[in-house]
C-alpha cells in the first residue's frame, strides 16, 4: 500500500504486479489512477536488505506504454 504526500481526492483501479527475477533481483509494478487538485509524492515502502547502497531500487517510467 502507499502513501500520499497531500490530500487525494480519489484513487482507483490499483494494479500491482510482483515477480523475482534472476540474481536475487524483484521486479514490482504498480498502477493506479489518482485525482488530485494539488502536485504531490507518491510514497510506497518496499523493503530492501540492510546496508543496501542508495541505487539499490532502480524506477522504469512505463507512461508510454497505456497496456
Amino acid at each position: 500500500m502507499c502513501c500520499f504526500s497531500r490530500h487525494v481526492e480519489s484513487v482507483s483501479n490499483t494494479n500491482i504486479f510482483a515477480r523475482s527475477s534472476s540474481n536475487g533481483r524483484q521486479y514490482l509494478v504498480y498502477s493506479m489512477t489518482i485525482q488530485s487538485k494539488e502536485d504531490l509524492a507518491m510514497i510506497l515502502p518496499i523493503p530492501v536488505p540492510s546496508g543496501s547502497p542508495d541505487d539499490a531500487v532502480k524506477f522504469i517510467d512505463l507512461k508510454g506504454y497505456p497496456d
